[in-house]
């Protein structure tokens, strides 16, 4: 599948406007299996007038799908960090979804060094795996804060061989779900093309004291989480 079907399937056709969003990449990428992206979209994300869902794709990868990133206005701002896998010189491509049902794109060239995606990988403890994460534990009214998340998970994407050869099954964390006083307020569909250990960054509006849940699921259904406190005055 080519990325110029994913847009037209993720706009149902109607396909999407070129635009300066401000998406954020390295134009060299000397290792192409932890490649930084960063992007931040203009909305006043209210109720009525917000970003709802932003893609990232690759035209270059094994697959177009990179991630998908679902907001909520609680989010007060539209922004977000997270490590992918390049496999070579390629576009990466960021659709913003607006919840008026508008879309908008742009892109950006990653020349890469050395290709991520495949190769050898070396053995990884499951029992290892645990998440982190970083959250001020105190912000005022209305400021908007920023969250930092990583997990340790090998992120095995099916392409992957061990050393003997053999390909390693495919294994990846597909969700990532953050709520607060039991309310979503973040959400994100991760795909093979996400790089070992995901970080995850992303903004928050700080309204009232509480408490984040943080979850990651993976191909097998197991649950991680984790649980942060932030008082509000």
């Amino acid at each position: 599948k080519m990325v110029s079907d994913r847009i037209k399937e993720i706009t149902d056709g109607k396909g999407a406007e070129e635009s300066d969003l401000f998406l954020d990449l390295p134009e060299i990428a000397e290792n192409g299996n932890q490649v930084k992206v960063s992007f931040e979209i203009d909305s006043p994300m209210t109720e009525k007038d917000h970003v709802k869902e932003v893609h990232i794709l690759a035209d270059g990868n094994p697959a177009p799908n990179v991630a998908k990133f679902i907001f909520s206005p609680y989010l007060g701002a539209c922004s977000a960090t997270t490590r992918i896998r390049l496999s070579k010189t390629q576009h990466v491509h960021l659709l913003a979804a607006y919840n008026n049902g508008k879309f908008a794109i742009t892109k950006s060239k990653v020349k890469v060094t050395i290709g991520g995606c495949g190769g050898w990988f070396k053995e990884f403890k499951m029992s290892k795996i645990k998440p982190r994460g970083k959250v001020p534990k105190k912000a005022s009214v209305d400021e908007i804060i920023e969250i930092k998340t990583l997990i340790r998970h090998p992120m095995h994407s099916g392409r992957m061989k061990d050393k003997n050869g053999k390909i390693i099954p495919k294994r990846i964390i597909n969700k990532f779900i953050v709520r607060f006083n039991k309310k979503e307020i973040f959400n994100m569909d991760l795909e093979p093309s996400i790089s070992t250990n995901p970080y995850i960054a992303f903004p928050f509006k700080a309204k009232e004291s509480g408490t984040f849940d943080f979850e990651w699921i993976d191909d097998n259904g197991d649950k991680y989480s984790m649980k942060r406190k932030m008082s509000v005055s």
